[in-house]
């Protein structure tokens, strides 16, 4: 069930989620997975170094990442939005129709 919630924390709240650098978002990633990040290191065939370094320093690659990831985010929100209220205008339109009796 923890780690459901946690899922959902992560999914729910994406822009605060890309906004935390990469180290954490591992960290809570192999959290849930209950595993370590040297595992994922392992199975990823990635040095243990080179994700210690970013819990340090956040490469200048992974931060431009990060920024178009919040803009989608952003955009997707905005899309969401004015779908939503286009359905309800639909809906609210159907109900002010006459019946024709």
């Amino acid at each position: 069930m923890k780690q459901l919630k946690n899922v959902f924390l992560i999914t729910q709240h994406k822009q605060n989620y890309f906004n935390m650098k990469t180290f954490e978002q591992l960290s809570i990633r192999c959290d849930i997975l209950g595993i370590s990040i040297s595992e994922l290191c392992r199975r990823a065939d990635v040095g243990r170094q080179t994700v210690e370094y970013w819990s340090k320093v956040e490469p200048q690659t992974l931060t431009i990442y990060f920024k178009l990831m919040n803009a989608l985010n952003q955009i997707e929100n905005e899309h969401n939005t004015a779908k939503a209220i286009s359905i309800e205008k639909r809906k609210r339109h159907k109900r002010e129709l006459p019946t024709g009796e």
